[in-house]
């Protein structure tokens, strides 16, 4: 299995720092954490910075000296442990459905904290896997699974090849309508893994096909991973998407970054990570 969070929180930690809005303070600071939680992974990474005031060359200071702890309900858990440059660990493996919260207490800006839910992980099956041509250089994929029992669910989904002992992400297309309608998918157009999010609104069914058009050969390692997600994972990463989309184009309307993160900015998100090997 591969683990995501070292991924997301890149990916967070990148997004938050160009999208920041300005707030008239010229000396106004925040603490950023991004921490992503997963089912059964053995260990909790989170990453901990300051917005810069609008005085400052840089546009972000990382802390290493921060407190930030984790609690099951009101219970504390346990301290992560600083790896410097504003990373931190704690061994920790989480359990599916339950809600999780941290605290992080910055000696210069004071606390902040957040919750969220860890969902359960969804099982799903690769029912087909066939080179599209001759040529053997993309893969036919269909996969199934049954849509989570909760009113709401939201799904991200990647592909992965292994070459040379490393994994690297996999583009694909598809006409799957549903996705389309997320406005993260278009026909004929390839996109890779952080912009395959999707939720169920659009599902007249519990039982979920999908088809797609993976860029690969049967004859490498491929793996999938549907990642069951929750909201604040979800609206998050929707909320980069659409700051990346807009990004450039003085006709578009600016883009606030979501985030749940109570006296700061940034996310806290549950996760659950179901992998099967394409073949």
């Amino acid at each position: 299995m591969r683990y995501l969070t070292y991924i997301l929180l890149v990916l967070s930690f990148v997004s938050c720092e160009k999208e920041i809005p300005f707030d008239g303070d010229l000396s106004a600071q925040k603490v950023v954490l991004n921490c992503y939680i997963g089912a059964g992974e053995p260990v909790v990474y989170a990453q901990v910075s300051r917005t810069e005031t609008v005085l400052s060359d840089e546009p972000f200071t990382f802390v290493s000296n921060a407190v930030v702890q984790l609690f099951d309900g009101s219970v504390l858990i346990g301290a992560f442990t600083s790896l410097g440059e504003g990373r931190y660990s704690l061994d920790y493996i989480p359990e599916a459905g339950k809600t999780y919260g941290i605290r992080c207490v910055d000696p210069l800006l004071g606390e902040v904290r957040s919750s969220t839910i860890v969902p359960n992980p969804v099982a799903f099956e690769v029912v087909n896997a066939e080179p599209v041509d001759e040529f053997g250089s993309a893969i036919d994929v269909d996969i199934q699974f049954e849509d989570g029992t909760s009113d709401e669910n939201y799904y991200h989904l990647l592909f992965f090849t292994n070459f040379d002992g490393q994994s690297s992400l996999l583009p694909f297309q598809t006409q799957e309508e549903f996705l389309r309608n997320t406005q993260e998918l278009s026909e004929n157009t390839f996109y890779y893994f952080d912009n395959c999010l999707f939720n169920d609104n659009s599902f007249t069914n519990q039982l979920v096909n999908l088809n797609l058009n993976l860029l690969s050969s049967l004859n490498t390692e491929n793996y999938v991973q549907l990642v069951h997600v929750s909201s604040d994972y979800f609206n998050y990463q929707k909320s980069i998407r659409l700051a990346a989309d807009a990004s450039g184009n003085p006709f578009s309307q600016p883009v606030q970054i979501y985030s749940n993160i109570e006296g700061g900015l940034g996310i806290f998100a549950g996760y659950a990570a179901e992998e099967q090997l394409i073949e």
